[in-house]
């Protein structure tokens, strides 16, 4: 009875495991005829932050109060199931024989269930936030293979989680393509590593008087075949896959190799410095600033001449963490920004305990921020809070001359966006900055001359 026990239930929620699962899906399908069944694949968002944090014994208790809210919803037909992880499964029997009834039946009985698990559990002293992606697959008995089917449940619900996570997802038939898509772009990513078909682009930051500081350096991939790809399309890629420890690594190294050419061209090239961004899977690796150090110090490039951003969201969800790997980077000369404030937590509560050096307001600000007075409310709060807390400030995303004036009337007296210059291929990036600077021939004046107006306008 022990070994039957183990063999078929899980022993920590007691809830029946995969195999038992395939089991009953199996029989359901065989004697199910005209009537509609639902498979729905839930998995909980973010557990692993919640088990790094605060330990194994709180995940497992957080996974056993899950278990114990599916087992109080469901109905005494239905099964519901522990997959392992944070992975749960729950057969609905006896749905409709109309498809479209079936699947209003399925995708409510979830809507209730993500409102279920979305309410706090009490463990310990702890109220513990999590939210569930769910994925739905219905069938009827044409649909013979038990393992396809919790298969194709399992796709809805990552496509669930790339709609924004606390979502449910219904599985379609062009899931498989997305899927397919999906993995043939990971492949291709995986050899784009190899193939050195990942390059920096360079994205001028323009101080008030016009002086290029340094630069943002931006990913781009150059596929043979299908040619430039979004970042937006392969970075969630990089970061779900884990790719993006390697590419991170790549970009940290690429960086660094970068800045120490610019200290061996001479004047003009040697105070120039990089904004490269920091994954939040990269950043929480527990090595991680041992890893950046140990890359600038093969390069024997100066630390402060790299700046690392990270958004809001990577430092919140282990706030002590952040802090240790911030103050050992910082103590070796390394500063921080954090990208895209605004549009996260933004909470002093945080802010002041971070050894941070800038805050970057988001483009989202920026774009209205001349005619929006909410906007130039955000902006202009952000700015005096950046000064009160001792932070330098740069706007991002700065396309007109309205929105650079606004800035500069509020304090802000560092930029960067297509008012200036777009993010340029190295040899473009050097020789802009040369010009500005007062090095090069400044050939291509004509192109700022909106900027160049401005700053006579402003006597700057």
């Amino acid at each position: 009875a022990q070994i039957a026990y183990e063999a078929n239930y899980d022993q920590l929620t007691d809830l029946p495991n995969r195999r038992l699962l395939l089991k009953r899906l199996r029989t359901t399908i065989d004697l199910c005829a005209k009537q509609h069944h639902a498979l729905l694949f839930i998995d909980l968002d973010r557990f692993k932050a919640i088990n790094d944090s605060l330990g194994h014994d709180i995940g497992d208790r957080l996974l056993q109060s899950v278990a114990q809210r599916l087992l109080n919803y469901t109905q005494s037909e239905d099964v519901s199931a522990h997959l392992g992880g944070d992975e749960f499964a729950i057969l609905l029997n006896d749905l409709n024989d109309d498809a479209n009834i079936a699947a209003a039946q399925a995708f409510s009985v979830a809507e209730d269930l993500r409102e279920t698990l979305t309410e706090p559990h009490l463990i310990d002293k702890h109220r513990l936030h999590t939210t569930p992606s769910i994925g739905i697959r219905l069938f009827t008995h044409g649909d013979r293979d038990a393992e396809a089917l919790l298969r194709e449940a399992d796709i809805a619900m990552y496509r669930a989680k790339e709609k924004g996570r606390n979502a449910i997802q219904i599985f379609t038939p062009s899931m498989h393509m997305a899927v397919h898509e999906r993995l043939t772009l990971e492949n291709d990513l995986r050899q784009a590593l190899q193939d050195s078909e990942l390059s920096l682009h360079f994205q001028p930051q323009v101080r008030a008087n016009g002086r290029v500081i340094g630069a943002e350096a931006l990913l781009r991939w150059r596929h043979p075949q299908r040619g430039t790809i979004s970042p937006a399309s392969f970075i969630p890629l990089a970061e779900d896959s884990g790719l993006i420890l390697s590419i991170g690594d790549w970009l940290v190294e690429t960086a660094s190799r970068q800045l120490k050419k610019w200290s061996e061209l001479g004047p003009g090239y040697q105070d120039l410095k990089l904004a490269i961004n920091i994954s939040p899977r990269q950043f929480r690796q527990h090595d991680f600033s041992e890893r950046v150090i140990s890359i600038i110090t093969k390069h024997a490039i100066k630390p402060s001449r790299l700046e690392l951003e990270i958004t809001e969201g990577v430092v919140i969800a282990d706030i002590e963490d952040s802090i240790r790997k911030m103050e050992h980077l910082r103590e070796y000369g390394i500063s921080f920004a954090v990208d895209d404030f605004g549009t996260g937590y933004s909470s002093l509560n945080y802010l002041h305990r971070l050894p941070l050096d800038k805050l970057k307001i988001d483009r989202s600000f920026i774009r209205k921020v001349h005619t929006n007075h909410d906007n130039a409310t955000i902006v202009e709060t952000i700015i005096a809070m950046a000064h009160h807390l001792e932070l330098e400030v740069i706007a991002e995303g700065v396309s007109k001359s309205e929105q650079l004036h606004f800035l500069m009337e509020n304090g802000c007296q560092t930029y960067q966006g297509h008012l200036f210059k777009p993010a340029l291929a190295v040899e473009e990036f050097q020789h802009y900055a040369l010009e500005q600077n007062g090095i090069g021939t400044k050939s291509d004046y004509a192109e700022t001359k909106e900027y160049t107006e401005l700053l006579h306008t402003l006597d700057i």
